[in-house]
């Protein structure tokens, strides 16, 4: 058992935690104070190392919060980078040639468009991930690939994809 698991078990199984209110929970875990709160406390008046335990859990309370808040952060912000299943269909939808065409030129040069504009707005706001960045060169490279090849088949189904995408300026 841990040390945490151990304050934890000690200060829940405390007479005291039961006649502990609201107020003095927030008072408690301002970090602020340097002796166990009297007020409210009913008939109980905790000893110093009750005090002291459930300070020390409200801490690790906060650290353990502010981790799964940084968790979810990242999820959320991989979310946006990369391209979600509905959006993708829609992408494939809009510039499809045929009924169940999803891997020609045309499909997969917008795929790469559209993760590449999510991945450049990335790296507006994180400049120094160099990950990222190798990620978005490969990412453009590969679409570079796919329109010199259109270029050399067809040079108006070309210009079309690029004016369609609005890809050069």
């Amino acid at each position: 058992m841990n040390r945490l698991a151990a304050i934890a078990s000690h200060v829940t199984n405390s007479p005291i935690l039961k006649d502990l209110g609201t107020a003095d929970f927030i008072f408690l875990r301002s970090r602020k104070v340097d002796r166990a709160p009297s007020e409210g406390l009913g008939k109980h008046k905790p000893p110093l190392s009750h005090f002291w335990a459930l300070q020390m859990l409200a801490v690790a309370l906060d650290c353990w919060f502010l981790q799964s808040e940084k968790k979810i952060g990242s999820i959320k912000k991989r979310e946006q980078m990369t391209i979600t299943k509905e959006r993708k269909q829609a992408v494939i939808s809009e510039n499809r040639k045929a009924g169940d065409d999803t891997g020609s030129p045309e499909v997969q040069i917008a795929i790469l468009t559209e993760r590449i504009n999510g991945l450049t707005e990335h790296m507006r706001t994180h400049r120094k991930d160099y990950g990222s960045r190798r990620g978005l060169l490969g990412l453009v490279s590969r679409r570079r690939r796919l329109l010199d090849y259109v270029r050399e088949r067809d040079p108006q189904r070309y210009l079309d994809i690029i004016a369609r995408l609005g890809i050069r300026k």
